[in-house]
Protein backbone atom coordinates (compact mmCIF):
# COMPACT_ATOMS: atom_id res chain seq x y z
CA UNK A 1 0.00 0.00 0.00
CA UNK A 2 1.74 3.47 -1.28
CA UNK A 3 -1.58 5.47 0.28
CA UNK A 4 -5.03 5.54 1.06
CA UNK A 5 -7.87 7.67 1.58
CA UNK A 6 -10.68 7.34 4.09
CA UNK A 7 -13.91 7.70 2.47
CA UNK A 8 -17.53 9.24 3.18
CA UNK A 9 -19.11 6.22 2.21
CA UNK A 10 -18.92 2.57 0.72
CA UNK A 11 -18.58 2.79 -2.90
CA UNK A 12 -18.42 -0.77 -5.19
CA UNK A 13 -16.98 0.74 -8.56
CA UNK A 14 -13.92 2.62 -9.42
CA UNK A 15 -12.97 3.83 -12.77
CA UNK A 16 -10.16 6.28 -13.97
CA UNK A 17 -9.84 8.56 -16.35
CA UNK A 18 -8.65 8.17 -19.45
CA UNK A 19 -5.51 10.10 -18.73
CA UNK A 20 -5.17 8.63 -15.32
CA UNK A 21 -5.48 12.11 -13.67
CA UNK A 22 -9.31 11.12 -11.49
CA UNK A 23 -10.63 8.60 -10.07
CA UNK A 24 -14.37 8.42 -10.13
CA UNK A 25 -15.84 6.32 -6.88
CA UNK A 26 -19.68 4.60 -7.39
CA UNK A 27 -22.07 1.50 -7.56
CA UNK A 28 -23.51 2.59 -4.14
CA UNK A 29 -25.74 5.45 -2.48
CA UNK A 30 -26.74 8.18 -4.93
CA UNK A 31 -23.51 10.09 -5.62
CA UNK A 32 -20.57 9.57 -7.99
CA UNK A 33 -17.17 10.63 -5.82
CA UNK A 34 -14.21 12.33 -8.00
CA UNK A 35 -10.90 12.10 -6.52
CA UNK A 36 -7.43 13.12 -7.71
CA UNK A 37 -5.79 10.04 -9.18
CA UNK A 38 -2.40 11.66 -7.30
CA UNK A 39 -3.47 12.96 -3.96
CA UNK A 40 -5.91 11.00 -3.27
CA UNK A 41 -8.15 14.35 -2.65
CA UNK A 42 -11.80 14.22 -2.89
CA UNK A 43 -12.27 17.18 -6.16
CA UNK A 44 -16.25 16.90 -6.30
CA UNK A 45 -19.15 14.99 -5.48
CA UNK A 46 -21.95 14.42 -8.65
CA UNK A 47 -25.48 13.30 -7.88
CA UNK A 48 -27.44 11.53 -9.78
CA UNK A 49 -30.48 12.56 -11.22
CA UNK A 50 -33.46 11.88 -9.15
CA UNK A 51 -31.47 10.14 -6.19
CA UNK A 52 -30.85 7.29 -8.41
CA UNK A 53 -29.56 4.53 -5.97
CA UNK A 54 -26.44 2.52 -7.93
CA UNK A 55 -26.87 -0.76 -5.82
CA UNK A 56 -27.95 -2.79 -8.85
CA UNK A 57 -25.82 -0.56 -11.44
CA UNK A 58 -21.96 -0.66 -13.08
CA UNK A 59 -19.94 2.67 -13.19
CA UNK A 60 -18.83 3.45 -17.00
CA UNK A 61 -17.06 6.81 -18.19
CA UNK A 62 -18.27 7.60 -21.71
CA UNK A 63 -16.29 10.47 -23.77
CA UNK A 64 -18.37 12.85 -25.82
Amino acid sequence: VVQRARLHRTYYAINISSDGKELYLGGASSFIAVYDAQTLKKKAEIPMPGWSDQGASSLRIIRR
